[in-house]
């Protein structure tokens, strides 16, 4: 009894997953690539803070689910203090990570996490001008080093 109802649980929040994660990737390729450089600017950022403030390499999402399964709560929960701040350009970037670590939990999102990095990667000729326009705006200096890297295990192409 417990077995099923546990069953029909992870499998509607996988069926969730999906379609978020889905229409995630349906909004990026409606998007020119210069667009999607800023997003993969922003990403990178995060992804640095990450690892200096929480030891934790988003580029490896399987070892950082390992550390801490909570923490795709704990980024969903990011997003939303973003969104209800009006700050879109860090909510949008925390969403690649969000889709980025539930790729790596269950194989039924796995082929969509590809597909997202797959888009992601269109506009990575965009990044440093992006980043560089950003600051320019804003003020803030983007780290996008390594802004060309595609996490362990969600290459569009794997071998």
């Amino acid at each position: 009894m417990f077995g099923f109802l546990k069953k029909k649980i992870l499998d509607k929040a996988v069926a969730i997953q999906v379609k978020e994660i889905s229409d995630f990737n349906l909004n990026l390729s409606r998007m020119n690539s210069d667009e999607i450089g800023m997003g993969v600017a922003q990403a990178t950022h995060i992804r640095h803070n990450f690892q200096e403030r929480l030891g934790v390499n988003l580029l490896e999402p399987s070892v950082a689910l390992l550390q801490d399964a909570s923490l795709p709560l704990a980024i969903n929960k990011t997003i939303q203090e973003f969104q209800k701040n009006g700050n879109m350009t860090d909510a949008a970037g925390m969403m690649i990570w969000l889709h980025t670590l539930r790729s790596m939990g269950e194989f039924e999102v796995r082929p969509h996490g590809r597909e997202l990095w797959k888009q992601l990667a269109r506009g990575f000729p965009h990044v440093t001008e992006s980043a560089l326009n950003f600051e320019m705006v804003s003020g803030v200096a983007l780290n996008f080093e390594g802004y060309n890297e595609i996490p362990q295990g969600l290459e569009p192409n794997p071998t």
